[in-house]
């Protein structure tokens, strides 16, 4: 509970007094201490440890108020920790005892140099020696009380033991300014603390060492541990690492086929020519055009831009081969498994294979949640493949967003029957969505909601994750006869803004980056491709001063973070500022530009 730390003063203690005079003083605390608290669970004052000293001393008689007020007010007694041994209590009925009786005698402490035995006299006699301790007798290590194997825990009980003598010796030297007849040398009692001080020292020492040690044995056995298990690992078939291979050859097929899906859609394109009677926007002659062509039947429209014909091996090249893809490869990351799935879904909508391209979509979706967004190219590529396109967009997405839900749904609840609880959704899909790891990543949200209040954290947290969704509908809206280019973008947005991206996900947009090269004239690449340039020599850069050199710290590592998604989203924009102007150009013939371009062969 908290607590203000306000001791009651000494005349309120008195005036409570009188008016129960029949109560003890510990009664009359425990009665301060249960009025000290207040209606929103915040106490003025703890006295726990206070009333532990009361309890102790309310056997002595004789005691004033005053006297018995000075006891409890001693170190160790006001604070909210009260005493863990009852060497507190020994000190504190002794100096009673001692006040109670006008005694001028040093204050004699029996049992407390000797426990063990329970009936050695452990006074403090000025100028004498101090008698031993029995625990610190024979000793396997010279000044070091700590290694006796024999008995489990002994160095832990023994500090533990030597901490509640120290606190007491502190409330004897602290209680004898009350009485100074209690020490009759303060030189014995300086050299008992001493003493206690310096066994409290060596013993953190030699616990401190001994953990080391039991530490880097623990590390040898481990490193053992590992050595043989990859000496077997060896031995046997490496058949797991071919799987990322493979995974890898199935994502650049079937980027190979949307390729070659993609160049057969952009020759049937259709781009209005010009009217009749209208010259290009450069000027010129006007000429005898075609009603049906609208300009001269032996020339081309000048106005029309010419594309270099699309290579479906080269867009696989893109995947296979970009630092990316190779890196995620090498990692083995588990990444590549959803990413498998998700262009699987791709390929196989573009078939014309609606159930399977959807429990594709569902694998992926049940791996990483993410790829859901992609529902929406699935059901475009789905709806242009139909014979019968009478419905519309959005009720091609809405039929295959349910689809998609059931399929979830029914793998999720597999997983529930497997691991018998519905526990394994708090660990997977709540990870992702509440983001509970904040560990360092190249992500957006570690550091963000590592510095953020938490009563602002579900608010840009439901910003953060809507930023996934909700631009896949303005895209929708825009671009819906190109389902290719609105799955590019989505993966750029979920590159950039889910919680724990890796470099895997930025190698899977790029090779949908070449396979839209017709936009390559209308996009500005420099900008973006310096920051994603300077983004992947300064991420692991910084991460390497932050956590092995520690020459840097967070902020060098986040403002790479930073640098990696302002270069993803300057990306983003830069193709879709792309697509628009190329629609318009499409749609527009009046308002063409001519083009000079270089087309190589």
């Amino acid at each position: 509970m908290p607590t203000a730390r306000i001791f009651p003063p000494l005349k309120l203690l008195e005036d409570v007094a009188q008016r129960l005079p029949d109560e003890t003083f510990s009664a009359l605390l425990k009665m301060v201490h249960r009025h000290s608290v207040t209606g929103e669970g915040v106490a003025l004052t703890d006295l726990s440890g206070a009333i532990a000293a009361a309890d102790a001393i309310d056997e002595v008689p004789g005691l004033s108020i005053t006297d018995r007020y000075v006891l409890v007010t001693a170190p160790f007694f006001t604070g909210s920790r009260p005493g863990s041994s009852d060497y507190l209590s020994r000190v504190s009925v002794a100096f009673a005892r001692a006040a109670s009786t006008g005694s001028d005698s040093p204050v004699v402490l029996r049992g407390f140099e000797d426990d063990a035995e329970g009936d050695v006299d452990g006074s403090v006699s000025a100028g004498g020696p101090v008698p031993p301790h029995p625990i610190f007798g024979a000793l396997p290590y010279p000044g070091v009380p700590w290694a006796d194997a024999s008995v489990p825990n002994k160095a832990q009980a023994i500090i533990a033991d030597l901490i509640d003598r120290h606190r007491a010796l502190v409330l004897y030297l602290h209680l004898s300014a009350w009485r100074p007849s209690a020490f009759p040398s303060a030189a014995a009692a300086r050299q008992l603390k001493e003493r206690v001080e310096q066994m409290l020292d060596d013993g953190l020492e030699a616990t401190h060492n001994e953990k080391l040690v039991a530490k880097l044995r623990r590390r040898e056995a481990g490193a053992r541990i590992n050595a043989e298990e990859e000496r077997r690992r060896r031995e046997r078939p490496q058949l797991w690492r071919y799987i990322f291979v493979a995974l890898d050859a199935l994502v650049a097929l079937c980027l190979a086929d949307l390729a070659g899906h993609k160049r057969a859609l952009q020759e049937h394109e259709s781009w209005p020519a010009l009217p009749p009677s209208t010259p290009a926007k450069d000027g010129g002659e006007k000429k005898q055009t075609s009603a049906t062509t609208g300009h001269s039947s032996a020339e081309p429209d000048p106005t029309r831009p010419v594309d270099a014909p699309l290579r479906p091996e080269a867009v696989a090249a893109v995947y296979l081969l970009n630092p990316y893809s190779l890196l995620a490869c090498m990692g083995q990351s588990t990444v590549l498994f959803g990413h498998a799935a998700a262009v699987s879904s791709l390929w196989l909508a573009m078939s014309g294979r609606r159930f399977a391209s959807i429990f594709a979509l569902a694998l992926a979706t049940y791996l990483d949640l993410y790829p859901a967004v992609l529902v929406i190219p699935c059901a475009l590529l789905l709806r242009a493949k139909a014979s019968n396109t009478d419905r519309g967009v959005w009720q091609a997405v809405t039929s295959a967003s349910i689809l998609l839900a059931v399929f979830v749904g029914c793998l999720v609840a597999l997983s529930r029957d497997l691991a018998g609880s519905w526990d394994f959704l708090d660990a997977t899909y709540g990870v992702i969505l509440f983001v509970s790891d904040l560990t360092p990543n190249i992500g957006l949200y570690w550091y963000f909601f590592i510095e953020i209040f938490d009563e602002f954290r579900t608010f840009f947290l439901l910003v953060f994750q809507m930023f996934v969704v909700v631009f896949a509908v303005p895209l929708t809206i825009r671009f819906s006869e190109h389902p290719l280019f609105i799955a590019q973008v989505i993966l750029m947005i979920v590159a950039t803004f889910k919680s724990y991206p890796s470099v895997a996900d930025v190698s899977l947009y790029l090779p949908f980056m070449a396979m839209h090269q017709e936009l390559f004239k209308y996009r500005s690449p420099f900008l973006a491709g310096t920051l994603l340039l300077y983004a992947t020599v300064l991420l692991p850069l910084f991460g390497g001063l932050w956590t092995r050199s520690s020459s840097g710290n967070a902020n060098f590592f986040y403002a790479a973070t930073l640098v990696a998604a302002l270069a993803q989203v300057v990306l983003a924009v830069d193709a879709v500022r792309a697509m628009a102007r190329r629609e318009w150009d499409r749609l527009h013939p009046a308002l063409r530009q001519t083009r000079v371009e270089l087309v190589h062969a």
